[in-house]
């Protein structure tokens, strides 16, 4: 099963930041700082994916509270960029994941490494806003509709959810949505077959009413 990233950015800084540093002290702790942010959030629509966008639907990270009975743990990993040379942090471990009705919060205390200690120094200087993960979706898990003429793919059902983390250039490599492109190409068929189905059926009805008028019926 092919892997699917998706990114959020914000230009402006808002009232619930997609990043953010925190400095926080717990159970007596010194205090240290933690990189929180989002992942992805609800009812939002991705960066233009070519022919359509993309929403999380709220129901689609059930995997995050499930703590019992699933075959395989979640192990997600925090990443900066994606890229595995420079790991943050490890569910369940340092890294808290939450589902909320904002979206898919993560957190983790800043890495005492040269590569987390500049990611927090470029977070908090506005530099790094973006957020992302890397995901894939269940059987089933996305459904089609059209909005104002565009095409929506909604994810319901996110079946490994393999990285979160800060990225610097929040884009979609076209690997990335591959997946995407092919669910959107089956929704595209349904649809024009249903329309020539419409447009069979409009016809027919046409003819027999031309017959019906030149029988005088």
């Amino acid at each position: 099963m092919a892997i699917e990233r998706r990114s959020l950015y914000e230009e402006e800084t808002t009232e619930l930041p997609l990043l953010r540093i925190e400095t926080r002290s717990e159970d007596g702790q010194p205090e240290s700082r933690w990189i929180v942010g989002y992942a992805a959030k609800f009812g939002v629509n991705s960066l233009d994916l070519g022919d359509f966008v993309e929403r999380i639907d709220p129901g689609a990270f059930g995997i995050v509270a499930e703590r019992r009975g699933r075959k395989k743990p979640l192990e997600t990993r925090a990443l900066w960029n994606h890229d595995a040379n420079f790991p943050l942090a490890r569910y369940p471990g340092t890294l808290r994941m939450n589902v909320d009705e904002v979206g898919l919060r993560y957190e983790f205390p800043v890495p005492d490494t040269t590569y987390g200690r500049d990611l927090a120094a470029n977070i908090e200087a506005g530099i790094v806003r973006g957020s992302s993960f890397s995901f894939q979706v269940a059987p089933g898990g996305d459904s089609w509709s059209v909005e104002d003429g565009r095409s929506i793919r909604t994810v319901t059902k996110i079946d490994s959810l393999i990285d979160v983390g800060p990225v610097t250039f929040p884009a979609y490599p076209d690997a990335d949505v591959t997946v995407a492109k092919r669910s959107f190409d089956a929704f595209r068929q349904q649809r024009e077959a249903e329309c020539a189905k419409r447009v069979a059926a409009a016809a027919k009805t046409r003819e027999l009413r031309e017959y019906l008028a030149k029988h005088g019926r």
